[in-house]
């Protein structure tokens, strides 16, 4: 699947994790937009899964494009953490998450036989 968007969510958690949020009328008031703009954005990403899930949208993948994993048994997305994984030093580890601008890959060729866009 594409890579969904994830913009107004990453500021609404920017804006929680900031120490001092006044409660003056201007500050409320962006709040609630903001507010409005992440439940727009979560009802657009949730019409787009169920249009890939029923077969509707279909895109090819190429090498370069970016796109996003999911687990069909839970629904979650696969994530890449900046550990190491447990078995294979080599590797990152991946883990199931919620859904959130971390949740994407860009495909690339191991071997530098093919370019982007092949």
């Amino acid at each position: 699947m594409p890579l969904l968007n994830y913009d107004s969510s990453e500021a609404g958690s920017e804006l929680k994790r900031r120490n001092s949020f006044s409660s003056n009328k201007l500050e409320r008031a962006s709040r609630e937009m903001l507010d409005m703009r992440i439940a727009q954005e979560t009802q657009q990403n949730i019409s787009a899964v169920k249009k890939y899930q029923t077969g509707r949208a279909h895109t090819p993948v190429l090498y370069g494009h970016i796109v996003q994993l999911r687990h069909v048994g839970t629904g979650k997305w696969l994530q890449g953490d900046n550990y190491t994984a447990d078995r294979e030093r080599d590797c990152l580890r991946l883990t199931l998450s919620e859904g959130n601008e971390h949740c994407h890959f860009r495909l690339m060729p191991r071997f530098r036989i093919r370019r982007e866009g092949r």
